[in-house]
C-alpha cells in the first residue's frame, strides 16, 4: 500500500467516486468497465424488459446493446457483475420478480417459522443473509455461480431448520 504505483490507484478511489457521482466517465478503467456494464445492460433491459434475453445469452445482449464495447461477447458467457442487471437482462420483470423471492424468501421463512427462542437468531441470520446478498451482488455475481448460489441455499435451510431442542 506504500509503494508509489499502488497508491496512485488508492488515491484515485475519491476522483473515481465524483465521476460516477457527477455521471462522467471514469478515468480509473476498472469503473469505467463497470460504468460502460451498467450502461449496456440498462439498455438490454429496456430492449426486452418482458421476459428478457435468457441466462446463457447475457453476452449477446450486452453485444447488441453496445456493439462497440461488448461485440465481441456475443454468444459468450458473460455477466453484468450485478445482481440486478443480470436477472433484468436474463428475465425482464420477472427476472426482477424472481431475484426479489430470492431475497425475501429467507426473511418470510423466519417470519414463518414456530415462535421459540431462536425465532430472534433466525430473523436475524435471514436478514443478515439476504442484505449481504443484496449488497453484494450490487458489485458482483452472487446468484449464478455454483458456490455462491448454494452457499445461500444451505444457509437459509440451515437458518430456517434450528429449532430449540423439545424438552423431555
Amino acid at each position: 500500500m506504500l509503494a508509489p504505483a499502488e497508491s496512485a490507484r488508492l488515491l484515485s478511489t475519491i476522483s473515481s467516486i465524483g465521476d460516477v457521482i457527477g455521471g462522467d466517465a471514469s478515468a480509473d478503467f476498472a469503473t469505467y468497465e463497470r460504468q460502460a456494464m451498467l450502461s449496456a445492460g440498462w439498455t438490454a433491459f429496456l430492449s426486452a424488459p418482458w421476459l428478457g434475453y435468457g441466462w446463457a445469452n447475457l453476452g449477446t445482449a450486452a453485444a447488441l446493446a453496445d456493439p462497440a464495447g461488448f461485440g465481441q461477447l456475443a454468444g459468450v458467457v458473460f455477466m453484468f457483475h450485478n445482481d440486478v442487471l443480470d436477472f433484468a437482462v436474463a428475465g425482464g420483470v420477472f427476472g426482477l420478480a424472481a431475484y426479489v423471492l430470492f431475497l425475501v424468501a429467507p426473511i418470510a421463512g423466519a417470519f414463518a417459522a414456530p415462535r421459540d427462542s431462536l425465532r430472534t437468531v433466525r430473523f436475524y441470520g435471514a436478514l443478515v443473509l439476504s442484505v449481504s446478498f443484496l449488497v453484494f451482488g450490487l458489485t458482483d455475481m452472487t446468484f449464478g455461480y455454483d458456490l455462491t448460489t448454494t452457499l445461500y441455499a444451505f444457509l437459509t435451510a440451515l437458518l430456517l431448520g434450528v429449532r430449540t431442542p423439545a424438552r423431555s
